[in-house]
């Protein structure tokens, strides 16, 4: 049987999503999609910490809460071409997500 394009499709274009929405793009200097789309609708992609010097950064968060959306389409529809694929990629990086999340943190504390 052969796979059909479907709602859990979308698994693994969340995913993709997720990933292009965090991250730096370095060849554009330094250009990160999730933090131009904060600061256009105002509001803040880093918390400040420290005096300015360390903090969150919101953006991640955001691009967390896309990854589980894509574990939970990909888990409902895994009939779906890609769906299996972008369950388990979404999982592998929100399990890295939450561990940087977790080191991150307790360096700022301790």
């Amino acid at each position: 049987m052969k796979k059909k394009f479907g709602f859990g499709t979308l698994s693994i274009i969340l995913f993709i999503f997720a990933i292009v929405w965090s991250r730096d793009i370095k060849s554009l200097n330094n250009f990160c999609l999730g933090d131009a789309v904060l600061h256009f609708i105002n509001l803040p992609a880093w918390s400040t910490h420290l005096n300015g010097n360390i903090g969150l950064h919101y953006t991640v968060f955001y691009s967390f809460a896309i990854l589980i959306l894509a574990i939970i389409v990909g888990q409902k529809y895994p009939e779906h071409i890609f769906a299996k694929s972008g369950k388990i990629l979404s999982a592998i990086f929100a399990i890295l997500f939450a561990f940087a999340w977790f080191i991150s943190s307790t360096m700022i504390q301790g």
